[in-house]
């Protein structure tokens, strides 16, 4: 049986054909999440988009959030229990992504006519999740 291990991560992912980066992580909680952008002065900005939601992320497991901050979209997609490669793990990652692209696709394009660039954008950011996931992120 092929077994994959829970991955705990965070990384930064884009959305394909348009503008925006994505923080992801796995494994960590928002206590974490802050403490481990400390230590890297690239992430101060993404820090304080997140800061206001503590409450909200400790309240639940699984998070798709767009916050502005100093006129800037933040774009965060969160699994704070691991990835387990599980049929629910999989569910539940594309479920966030989906909400991803609402956030970031509503207002650029018309959701209802355009439906290809919303599923394109879908799988490019579902392939980038689950490569770095697998750890052969490039």
């Amino acid at each position: 049986m092929n077994m994959e291990i829970e991955r705990k991560l965070i990384t930064y992912l884009n959305f394909g054909s348009f503008p925006g980066l994505i923080q992801f992580s796995s494994g960590f909680t928002y206590n974490e999440i802050m403490k481990i952008q400390k230590t890297d002065p690239e992430s101060k900005e993404w820090r304080i988009a997140l800061r206001p939601d503590k409450e909200l992320i400790d309240s639940g497991d699984y998070w798709a959030l767009k916050r502005r901050s100093r006129n800037i979209d933040y774009f965060f997609l969160i699994m704070v229990p691991p990835f387990s490669f599980s049929d629910k793990d999989y569910c539940i990652l594309a479920h966030e992504v989906l909400h991803l692209c609402q956030f970031r696709l509503t207002g650029t394009l018309d959701r209802n006519t355009e439906v290809e660039a919303e599923a394109y954008t879908h799988t490019h950011i579902m392939e980038q999740c689950l490569k770095a996931l697998r750890g052969n992120a490039k």
